[in-house]
């Protein structure tokens, strides 16, 4: 079911991960939906968020970054199948977004939040005015809780056991070429020479 896998089939309604050729490992992740142009795929198993970024990262993807309140309506509704499937807490889907304790911005518990990729920070949806809140010492990550009416985001220890959603954006990654894509993670042959 990856459309980015030389054997997709559009009918498919089965993933058997025999996908050919894709950009992501099938031992790792599963794909789970395409939004504007965005590939999603959640991983086959929980992590700590830094061997979580390594491994999204190894399959030319990022953390999910979220820039609008589709977007998170979106990765809402994969961190509420990926919970009715798990069933063990809500509390289960990291997302990209983390506090940077080296920025100038940096403080407790407000300051210094920065998407993995760069990406400015258009959008956030804590749980309420208590969040983020640092209520453990040392939550410097995000999780969105499977659990929330809306998708609502909680800081959380980095080494906390979570699932994540990698998120593959794809362009022209080449930096000399006249459409390169600073954010694409995945190059789709589109690069145009300067």
């Amino acid at each position: 079911t990856d459309p980015l896998a030389s054997n997709f089939l559009e009918n498919a309604q089965v993933d058997d991960e025999s996908w050919i050729d894709s950009p992501v490992n099938t031992s790792d992740f599963t794909y789970v939906g395409e939004l504007e142009g965005h590939y999603y795929y959640t991983s086959n198993y929980r992590n700590n968020w830094f061997d979580s970024e390594s491994l999204v990262q190894q399959n030319n993807g990022h953390q999910v970054t979220i820039s609008s309140e589709l977007e998170n309506d979106f990765v809402y509704s994969i961190a509420s199948n990926l919970f009715s499937e798990d069933n063990t807490s809500s509390h289960l889907l990291y997302i990209g977004y983390v506090q940077n304790v080296e920025s100038d911005s940096y403080s407790e518990p407000n300051g210094g939040w920065e998407w993995v990729n760069g990406e400015e920070n258009l959008y956030v949806n804590w749980a309420g005015t208590n969040e983020p809140n640092n209520a453990n010492g040392g939550e410097n990550c995000t999780e969105m809780e499977a659990g929330s009416s809306n998708g609502a985001w909680n800081d959380v220890q980095c080494s906390d056991l979570f699932y994540s959603l990698l998120e593959l954006e794809p362009g022209c990654t080449d930096s000399t070429a006249f459409n390169y894509d600073m954010y694409a993670t995945y190059d789709d042959g589109s690069c145009i020479p300067v």
